[in-house]
This record gives structure tokens, sequence and C-alpha cells, in this order.
């Protein structure tokens, strides 16, 4: 059992009074008059890393030139990953506002929905952006996949998303581009508890972890990132800077869904990070089913610390079921079971075990501390 969550069942409930954040959260702290540390913390990190009106504006005129001078004589000034989803669609589409020549890359891992190759076919045809789409092979991935869930730790989508990074940062040095465009904002994803993020996704150690005590095949071409090739080769000889422009703005999730719905014709999800089938499955069935949380807690206290929600109205989208009926449920349930390759009494089985603590398996910070001195040796060689 992840001692994190389980901690949990020793608070006494209890829901900030500024934002809907609660004990669901087993880290979670109040102040006197009931305010949780996320909206403290919120704060600060707006001050510090959230940049709107004039200074935002100056900002993103300096990024954009940064870019643009960085991209000359080149084919592309900067790389996007495209999910299909609002943020990196509308981190698309400002891009093409300020005339930046992008290289999109799209990971298909297996679990996307129809609306999402649409959209992502909609954005780059109407915005006249490039786009590689890499097919993960899928006996591999369903293997990564399923033996995830069998240890049931909190992040399953580490698969997917290493497998995303991984091609993302391959194409950025084939064709030699040095930005890559992060859709990472304050605006709509700031209120994440620690406990409820699981494991970096770009810890190859602990991914192959987890894959040796629950995997069952050998793997043949899932694009594992070494540490070294992440820490060193990217980082510091290719000097790959990521950028989250995101945050140099008034960011508003649904202005952003407006425009996108106008100007690429974009079709809404109904909730966020749902354009993979995989992570509405998780978000909506396994970690309320595993661990007692929804996602969405954290995505609505975010939109009211931003200004963007009512507390009231997240309450009672709170009130609403995460799944708009039983059978829509057990499609989202049988289609997982289908395509990882399980049967339904193994997937009960599974579902009926305690889970797996991401604390139980290695990862690469012991590499890390000794990468920051080697990386730090060579930023002095080559600058």
């Amino acid at each position: 059992m992840n001692s994190k969550i389980k901690s949990n069942s020793n608070l006494t409930y209890k829901i900030c009074t500024k934002c809907v954040m609660d004990t669901s959260d087993p880290d979670i702290s109040f102040d006197d008059k009931g305010v949780c540390i996320h909206c403290s913390n919120f704060e600060n990190n707006q001050k510090n890393n959230w940049f709107r009106g004039e200074e935002g504006e100056t900002r993103t005129a300096n990024l954009v030139e940064e870019i643009k001078k960085e991209g000359v004589g080149k084919e592309y000034d900067c790389i996007i990953g495209l999910s299909g989803g609002v943020d990196s669609a509308y981190l698309a589409y400002w891009g093409w506002q300020y005339g930046l020549r992008m290289l999109a890359v799209h990971v298909d891992a297996g679990w996307n929905t129809e609306m999402a190759v649409k959209n992502i076919e909609n954005i780059c045809k109407k915005l006249k952006i490039d786009l590689i789409t890499e097919v993960i092979d899928w006996d591999d991935m369903r293997a990564i996949q399923k033996a995830f869930f069998k240890s049931k730790v909190v992040n399953q989508d580490i698969p997917q998303d290493h497998a995303f990074f991984a091609a993302l940062y391959k194409y950025s040095t084939k064709n030699n581009i040095r930005y890559v465009l992060n859709g990472y904002n304050i605006s709509s994803e700031s209120a994440l508890p620690l406990a409820w993020r699981g494991n970096n996704a770009m810890d190859v150690v602990h991914l192959k972890a987890i894959y040796k005590k629950y995997g069952d095949k050998k793997i043949s071409s899932y694009p594992f990132l070494q540490v070294w090739k992440m820490r060193l080769f990217y980082r510091i000889f290719h000097n790959l800077k990521i950028v989250s422009p995101l945050n140099l703005m008034d960011y508003n999730k649904n202005v952003a869904l407006e425009t996108l719905k106008k100007e690429v014709d974009f079709i809404d999800y109904g909730g966020k990070h749902h354009e993979s089938v995989l992570t509405r499955f998780q978000q909506s069935y396994f970690l309320p089913t595993v661990y007692g949380y929804e996602k969405r807690r954290a995505h609505l206290a975010s939109l009211i610390m931003s200004g963007q929600m009512a507390r009231e109205e997240a309450l009672k989208e709170l009130e609403k079921p995460l799944y708009s009926s039983e059978v829509e449920k057990n499609n989202d349930i049988e289609y997982f079971i289908k395509k990882i390759g399980l049967s339904r009494s193994e997937f009960n089985q599974i579902m009926s075990t305690p889970p797996d603590s991401h604390d139980n398996f290695p990862n690469q910070d012991r590499f890390n501390e000794k990468l920051d001195s080697i990386s730090a040796f060579f930023r002095k060689i080559i600058r």
C-alpha cells in the first residue's frame, strides 16, 4: 500500500474554504482560516513564474525573438509535442500567431481517441504545421502498460509519457532544433498534490524496475530514454531549451477552447487529458477505485485559484458522476481489458489486490546527483 495514501485514512475530513482541495490529498494542510497549502503555494508560484499583462508581453516578444534567431538557417524554429489536448493545441495556435516555424511530434501509444486524431489533423492542416507521428510498437506498449496495471502504482501514465518525451527529444536533435515548446501552465495545472503524481515519467530506472517485477516478455523497440542521454546529450551537448509560453499570458482554458473550436474546428473531450482513452480510464475509474481520489478535484481547484471558476461551480461539478452512465463506464473498462489482453477474471483479481508503491522501486535520483557535477563540468567547458 502506498504509504502516502495510507496516511490519508488518519485525517479527519476537511475541505479548503477557498478552493475544493480536501483531505483526499494526504499531505494537505490548512491555515487558521481553513485555506489549504495549495492556495498558498499558488500565490507564491504565480508571483515568480506566471507573467501576465505588460511584463508577459515583453517576455513573450523576447522569447519569440530568441526562438526565431536560433532558427535562422534551419528548417524549423522549434518543436512541439501534440497530444490533441487543449493546452498543446492552443500552444500550437500561439506559435502560429507569432509566425514560428514549428515541427509537431505526436506519439501514438495505442490509446488515442478518434477525436484526438481528428484534432491533431485539423490543427496541423489549418495552421500548416509539419507533423511527425511516432507509432510505438504495440506489443511492447501493451506489455509495459499491463505490467504497470499489475503494479497498480499511482502514475499509470508513465509508459506513454516516457515514450512521448523520448520521441520529442529524438526529433529535436534529428532536426537540429533547440527550442521545445511545453504546454505546462500554472493557470490550470497548479494544484496537483505530490502524492497523486507518483514518480517522474522521465525516470527510466524506475520504469524498468517496475517492468522487471511485473513484466512478462522481452521488450524489443520501446524507446527507453536513458538518463545519461537526457542529462548530458540532450541538455548539455545539444543545449535543448524547454520553454512554457502559456505562463507568459493570461491563459484561460475556456477562452482557449472557444478559440480552437472557431479557428481549427477543435472537438472538446469534456475532461482534462481525456484525449487518451487510457488517461480517461485512469482518472475516471482506476484512481478513484484504487486510491479514493479524483484528479478532477485538483484540475477544478487550479481553475478556482486562477480566477477561471467560482468555488460553488466547482463543487457542483464534483457532485456529478465521473461517468455519465454505467454503460459508459463499463465500455471504458471493457475496452481497457481487451486492449491490454486480460480476461475479466484477471482484471478483477488485479483490482482486488493491494497496490504497490512507487517507493518500493529504485529511481534515478542517485544517478542524477552524480550527473549534476558532470553536467556542471561540461557546461563550463562548452561555455
